[in-house]
């Protein structure tokens, strides 16, 4: 019997947007897992005889793997019923983001995540703090839900090795939702922020603040610093706003972007992230990046030896796809 699992087309570009799905894509084709490309048509007859043919394909297949949501062809709660109508296999499901929970001020799942819930055998989330998310306000049994904690990040590109005494933090990501950086220049001396990504008017140049251009998402040997900063919202005091409150339950991307440059973290002492991240001495945590030069001050040397073996190890892990192929089996 057939594997399969649901491709959308994407441009080749210079955002990590749509790294995680594509190396998804990768790690599925390798694990034996066929593509199934999703096509949008403007025509409503055209778009229902596809989700016809979807469901004639898929009753031939023992295991399908999505990865929610879909956006270039987004699939609503009756989309889900009709294409899974005739399917008898496994279905797996990896999910990248809530948006009900991510914009929503904490509102649960919407239609169409509970309709795929309800079909899937398994939700493979972020964080158990996602997973307690989506359990209480999304009424999804918890023996279906099981958390990745980081993406992978595939690349076959050099590592510029981290100073373990370096004061240099990276940031890459959205600079323009990440209104946090116009305020970098206030923190005390002694700390360089390098920012990466597309130009945004929320970069404020100061001596201890450098933009640094763009990079494509495979090319991590660009990333220039000692640490990787995953923080998000409006200000440097706290992980604030929507996008902030977010951090209580995701694992960013750009987590994985520096574990696979060789770079340790600094994440918020607030979010899902941060008992996994100090459990395994992947980096540092803080309450405000204010914070961040009296926390590097007070690391030992045999803590920075151990940061750092601990970072080359979930480095090798991240750029080897072995956060998704442990669900593939």
């Amino acid at each position: 019997m057939r594997k399969v699992y649901f491709q959308e087309y994407s441009e080749e570009n210079f955002n990590a947007g749509t790294k995680a799905r594509n190396d998804c894509d990768r790690i599925l084709s390798e694990s034996g897992y066929e593509p199934y490309y999703l096509k949008y048509s403007r025509k409503p007859r055209k778009r229902f005889f596809r989700k016809i043919s979807m469901a004639a394909m898929l009753a031939r297949c023992s295991h399908c793997f999505l990865q929610y949501p879909y956006y270039t062809v987004p699939l609503a709660v009756d989309d889900y019923r009709l294409i899974f109508s005739c399917f008898r296999g496994r279905l797996d499901c990896l999910v990248h983001d809530v948006n009900s929970l991510r914009y929503g001020g904490g509102s649960g799942p919407g239609p169409d995540f509970r309709a795929l819930a309800a079909r899937a055998d398994r939700l493979i989330v972020h964080t158990p703090s996602m997973k307690e998310a989506l359990v209480r306000t999304g009424g999804i049994p918890p023996e279906k839900v099981e958390v990745l904690y980081l993406f992978d990040y595939l690349t076959d590109d050099g590592i510029t090795p981290a100073d373990p005494d370096g004061r240099t933090v990276i940031f890459a990501g959205n600079l323009d939702k990440s209104t946090f950086i116009r305020d970098l220049g206030r923190l005390p001396d002694g700390i360089r922020f390098n920012l990466y990504g597309a130009p945004s008017v929320n970069i404020h140049k100061t001596p201890g603040c450098i933009y640094k251009g763009k990079f494509r998402p495979e090319e991590v040997s660009f990333l220039e610093g000692d640490w990787g900063l995953v923080w998000d919202g409006d200000s440097i005091d706290t992980c604030s706003g929507p996008l902030g409150e977010y951090m209580r339950l995701n694992s960013p991307h750009k987590t994985s972007l520096y574990l696979a440059a060789g770079k340790p973290l600094i994440v918020w002492r607030e979010s899902a992230l941060r008992d996994f991240v100090m459990e395994n001495r992947l980096g540092i945590d803080v309450g405000s990046l204010g914070e961040v030069g009296s926390r590097l001050d007070s690391l030992t040397a045999e803590e920075k030896r151990e940061i750092a073996t601990a970072v080359a190890c979930f480095s090798r892990k991240v750029r080897s796809g072995a956060f998704l192929k442990q669900f593939l089996g």
